[in-house]
């Protein structure tokens, strides 16, 4: 369907690089690479430092985008918060976890999948 649309090749990034600047200061410069790659591959001319400046500061809706949806433009669409997002066990969010946790934990998985998992069932960031 993009392809149909003119789109080429375009990155594929993780989330977890995208989202890197919400769980650690260290993260920022991951994800400022991450949305610059992102957007450029999209044909978005992407500069790093205001992406940087964005991704601390936060973005906020553009004045037709509140006057648009008849809203306030007092709240943030993204980032402003770097390092203060906490992550969640992945058994707080993963309907499944205890049947993939055994998977991974079985005597015959490789030993590159369960390394997969902290010693607390958790999977490595």
């Amino acid at each position: 369907m993009l392809r149909g649309a003119g789109v080429q090749d375009f990155a594929t990034l993780t989330t977890e690089a995208l989202e890197a600047f919400e769980f650690s200061s260290d993260g920022l410069e991951v994800s400022v690479d991450a949305w610059c790659t992102f957007l450029r591959s999209w044909g978005v001319e992407a500069r790093e430092e205001t992406v940087r400046h964005t991704l601390v500061n936060g973005g906020y809706p553009s004045r037709a985008a509140v006057d648009h949806h008849g809203g306030s433009d007092a709240y943030q669409l993204f980032g402003g918060g770097v390092g203060k997002r906490k992550r969640k066990p992945l058994g707080s969010v993963i309907f499944n976890y205890n049947q993939i946790a055994r998977a991974f934990s079985a005597p015959d998985q490789p030993a590159t999948v369960k390394a997969l998992l902290d010693d607390d069932g958790r999977a490595k960031s």
